[in-house]
């Protein structure tokens, strides 16, 4: 399975592509096929993060 998004992974480039194949594998051990590739949901960068990196909720700064 492939991430066409930007970067290596999908932790901070959501998919919920990703995901879904992720829960079917250690809810059941189903794999996808073969060649299967998954978008990210959003351009990078397109939310404001914290100063640690992590994305907030209201899409500005976490308060201190």
């Amino acid at each position: 399975m492939a991430n066409t998004g930007y970067g290596h992974t999908a932790l901070l480039n959501p998919s919920s592509c990703i995901n879904a194949h992720e829960s079917r594998y250690f809810i059941d051990g189903t794999l996808p096929r073969p060649g299967t590739k998954c978008d990210q949901d959003a351009p990078p960068f397109s939310t404001s993060l914290t100063r640690t990196g992590a994305p907030t909720a209201a899409g500005g700064l976490a308060p201190r």
